[in-house]
């Protein structure tokens, strides 16, 4: 009984990132100069489909990670920023990563125009 008592908690407890055994996938960074916000997208060893919510400073940021092909090292894979707190941008808004690089999602306030 305590084990379906955990499981049903473990079920309804909001989803958190997920993390390989080579690291984080996407973690916050502290803003800049230029930017807000900035979140760290890595692309590390394995097939990974997933949106992630990461809390930055500013509020969350989603954004969807996709492998391209096997794995392989030719690939690049993709991400797309899904969504960003009211008056926020992110540049970029979509991107291929090389495998083993590391990309910075960098989040701006919207001024108009």
């Amino acid at each position: 009984m305590t084990r379906l008592v955990i499981l049903a908690a473990l079920l309804a407890s909001p989803a958190v990132a997920q993390v390989s055994p080579y690291g984080p996938r996407m973690v916050a960074l502290p803003p800049d100069a230029e930017c807000v916000a900035r979140v760290a997208v890595h692309n590390l060893f394995g097939v990974y489909h997933a949106t992630e919510t990461v809390e930055t400073e500013r509020g969350p940021v989603s954004i969807r990670y996709e492998t391209v092909g096997q794995h392989n090292a030719r690939d690049h894979d993709r991400i797309v920023v899904v969504s960003l707190p009211d008056g926020l941008y992110a540049r970029p808004m979509e991107a291929e990563i090389p495998d083993g690089a590391v990309l910075s999602v960098c989040v701006f306030e919207y001024l108009g125009g």
